[in-house]
This record gives C-alpha cells, sequence and structure tokens, in this order.
C-alpha cells in the first residue's frame, strides 16, 4: 500500500472526494420553497393553455372558473409570477364581458347547419295561394298521359 500512495495522501483525496461528491447531492436538492415556486409556474403554464382551448364553446365557463379559484389564492404567487396572474385575469374579464354581449355574426354563422340556412331563406320566401301552378311548358301532362 504505501508503494500506491508513497506520500501518505490518499485519505485526504478521499476526504476531498467525499466533501465534493456532498456538496454536488446538496445543490442537486431543491428546498420546498424552490419545489413551490416552480410547482407555481407549472400551474401559469397549464393557465395558458386553457386560455388556448378557450376557443372551443364548451371551455369557456370552466376556464373562467378556475381563474377565478387562482384569484383567490394569488397571494401565494411570487412578484415575479403577479403580472402572468393579471394578464389571465384579464382574459376572464374579457371573455366574460364577450359572452354577455352574445356571439357575433360570424360565430352566428359558424353554428348553422345548411339545413337551418335553407329554413331561413325558405321562411323569407313569400308564396301567393294563387301562385302560378301549371305555368312553362306542358310536356310533362304528354308523359303522364
Amino acid at each position: 500500500m504505501a508503494a500506491a500512495d508513497p506520500f501518505g495522501l490518499q485519505h485526504v483525496l478521499q476526504a476531498q472526494h467525499m466533501e465534493a461528491t456532498a456538496n454536488q447531492e446538496a445543490s442537486a436538492t431543491w428546498t420546498y420553497e424552490e419545489c413551490l415556486n416552480v410547482r407555481r409556474w407549472a400551474l401559469l403554464d397549464c393557465f395558458d393553455g386553457m386560455k388556448a382551448a378557450c376557443s372551443h364553446a364548451w371551455a369557456h365557463l370552466s376556464t373562467e372558473i378556475a381563474i377565478e379559484e387562482l384569484m383567490k389564492n394569488r397571494a401565494g404567487f411570487t412578484a415575479s409570477q403577479q403580472p402572468r396572474l393579471s394578464e389571465l385575469q384579464q382574459f376572464a374579464k374579457q371573455q366574460r364581458l364577450q359572452r354577455q354581449r352574445g356571439p357575433s355574426a360570424r360565430d352566428q354563422r359558424r353554428d348553422t347547419t345548411t339545413f337551418e340556412a335553407a329554413r331561413k331563406t325558405w321562411g323569407a320566401a313569400t308564396v301567393s295561394a294563387r301562385g302560378s301552378i301549371m305555368t312553362g311548358n306542358h310536356k310533362a301532362e304528354t308523359w303522364l298521359g
């Protein structure tokens, strides 16, 4: 063993190695506050995804309710996260006002089927009781006999 370590530094090197690995392990673990902060950022990312899905009619109300619940717990977020919370709150207010105004003309046209559009056309047509029933050429009469 003396030939492998002629200067007797093996125990010093082992102690330095143990200290270095302990420092790496300590820096790799997160504190409770860091975990909460990362979770809150992830939650805000989820809410951004909910904003994107808000273009679907089925997602409007649930998105607004979730944002309102998030605003009730606003105090738990850090100062750097507050602007994103304000942005989400403004988005929810705009969506609520837009929904109260009613659907736009484009949305109304988008939600009608071709049958509903044709029914609207038929309803606007005027038909008189003495309309011209037998006008035009009479080729069908000969064929029918």
